[in-house]
């Protein structure tokens, strides 16, 4: 979807997504468990900003910026209007990187460079965490969700989100891809309906042995 597209569903977004809390808290206390005391942290494709709450009720002293393409959204999230394939920060910025439920948006080479710009802007030993929709879900419960997308936002945006699931990375393919980047995987679960991977970024020894590496999907 372009920005526009998603400027036009922003506020039933906010609306869907809050009911899905509890999501984005454990996301944040997953965090907790991995990094005690982050100084900055990067949502990408923030939308409404619920991860960007839930991140401030456990680390309330650590900064956390969050980007969306959408401009609606980001007056939702008081964030800052960009492109996950070309952020406006500097190089090693942030401690964690988040990528919540965005990723499956995107084709696999923008997948890649997004992944790339999250590594750029990560601090040495920072961390990239990933939680996004498990395409391998049951077929009863993907069943569920397109139509419960279809009862809310209408039947284009569910065969949207349909068609976007299906082409989308299973948790082992975004790992592996992870890997080829030169992360370092700290943790990856999977669960029925979505799945977590958390990533070191490489040390400058490795992100040497790795420049001339080329990416495949």
């Amino acid at each position: 979807m372009i920005m526009m597209e998603w400027d036009a569903i922003a506020e039933k977004y906010s609306l869907w997504a809050e009911a899905f809390r509890l999501n984005y808290r454990m996301l944040a206390l997953n965090l907790r468990s991995l990094l005690k005391k982050p100084a900055k942290i990067l949502d990408v494709g923030c939308g409404s900003g619920l991860l960007r709450e839930e991140i401030k009720n456990i680390f309330p002293e650590t900064e956390v910026f969050g980007i969306d393409i959408s401009k609606k959204m980001c007056c939702i999230s008081k964030g800052i209007v960009a492109d996950a394939c070309n952020l406006p920060f500097r190089e090693s910025s942030f401690d964690i990187v988040i990528f919540s439920y965005v990723l499956h948006e995107f084709s696999r080479s923008r997948i890649i460079k997004s992944l790339k710009e999250g590594k750029r802007v990560l601090k040495k030993d920072g961390m990239l965490a990933i939680r996004d929709i498990n395409k391998k879900m049951p077929y009863f419960l993907s069943d569920f969700l397109y139509a419960r997308l279809a009862d809310f936002f209408g039947k284009e945006y569910s065969f949207h989100v349909q068609s976007k699931i299906q082409s989308f990375c299973k948790p082992e393919e975004l790992e592996r891809m992870l890997n080829r980047l030169g992360f370092k995987t700290a943790r990856s679960c999977e669960y029925l309906f979505d799945f977590d991977i958390f990533a070191c970024k490489p040390s400058m020894e490795r992100e040497r042995e790795i420049s001339q590496i080329s990416i495949r999907t």
